[in-house]
């Protein structure tokens, strides 16, 4: 257990930020309009790991599909 503290506590995270609240606001907003399965409540977790990666322009990469085709969103599989 302490050795997996330790490799968290090396890994940077992205803090939920104003910047990152806003993404999330516009994201969640423009899924709705667009009819993107980034809407769906089951993925409310998606949607802040996108906001985040959205929020500090950073690229994603993720083997999940959900994120393919979200606006403003590059992602990388």
């Amino acid at each position: 257990m302490a050795e997996t503290i330790e490799i968290l506590d090396r890994t940077p995270t992205i803090r939920p930020d104003n910047e990152v609240v806003d993404a999330y606001a516009e994201l969640a907003a423009e899924c709705r309009r667009i009819g993107h399965g980034l809407q769906a409540r089951e993925h409310t977790g998606d949607r802040w790991v996108a906001a985040c990666a959205i929020a500090k322009r950073l690229d994603l990469l993720a083997g999940d599909a959900i994120y393919q085709g979200a606006p403003n969103l590059v992602v990388h599989s």
